[in-house]
């Protein structure tokens, strides 16, 4: 059943419904949309306020809503994921603009959860600027304060300059507690005599 030009301007129960054989909507776009939205979006109103556009906008989100709800009820996913993106388009266009700033964002990432490719390529996006920043600016070797305790063979030492930028941790000229063993002193008066 063609349904490219079928509204559901006044629709009810959009719910409850059930597509079945072969039916289609408007495709024009890499998903079905319903006609109420391609008269909405390609036909240009200039007279319609702003105000108009989005009670408008609001009402075509709710019956998404609602088709898409009918459609995961079918467990014809596909469908419902179509039905999702032109929900959340409609969202975008008829909310403030903080919520649309997010939508936005949200459908430029990954378009809506919907486009794992967008996702894909954001994520190699933001690791090759973190590698560059890293690089770039990155975190300073450490700077090495001084043994802390010495057993023949080898030095126990603390090394500062690990935060963010090379400032040290721990000053220079501070010495570090350690905790040091009856052995190690031992070890050390058998060297003074």
């Amino acid at each position: 059943m063609d349904l490219t030009k079928c509204f559901f301007e006044n629709a009810t129960g959009l719910d409850q419904t059930q597509l079945r054989g072969e039916t289609h909507f408007d495709r024009t776009r890499k998903r079905e949309r319903l006609a109420d939205e391609v008269n909405f979006r390609d036909i240009p109103s200039p007279e319609r306020k702003k105000k108009e556009k989005q009670q408008k906008a609001k009402h075509l989100a709710q019956l998404y809503r609602d088709l898409r709800k009918a459609q995961e009820n079918a467990k014809n996913e596909p469908r419902a994921a179509d039905f999702y993106y032109g929900e959340m388009e409609m969202r975008r266009l008829h909310n403030t603009w903080g919520v649309r700033l997010l939508l936005t964002v949200y459908w430029a990432i990954s378009g809506y959860g919907l486009r794992p490719f967008r996702a894909l390529v954001t994520l190699i996006t933001l690791i090759c600027v973190a590698t560059f920043i890293f690089h770039t600016y990155g975190i300073k070797d450490a700077v090495p304060v001084g043994p802390v305790a010495r057993i023949p063979g080898f030095d126990i030492g603390v090394a500062t300059g690990m935060g963010a930028g090379g400032t040290a941790a721990i000053p220079e000229q501070t010495p570090t507690v350690a905790h040091v063993s009856s052995f190690e002193i031992e070890l050390e008066r058998e060297r003074a005599r």
